[in-house]
């Protein structure tokens, strides 16, 4: 049986959200001073 189309779509929005969060996750860790601006930031809250 055949998947109607709209799962498809809903699959592949998915997956490109996703792949673009582990995307931005990757380009943070490539720069620590954001990390430590973000953390900083965070930490001000309290």
């Amino acid at each position: 049986m055949l998947k109607p189309p709209k799962s498809i779509w809903r699959r592949a929005l998915f997956g490109g959200v996703l792949a673009m969060t582990m995307a931005g996750v990757v380009w943070l860790y490539q720069r620590p001073d954001m990390l430590i601006m973000l953390s900083e930031q965070l930490w001000a809250c309290f």
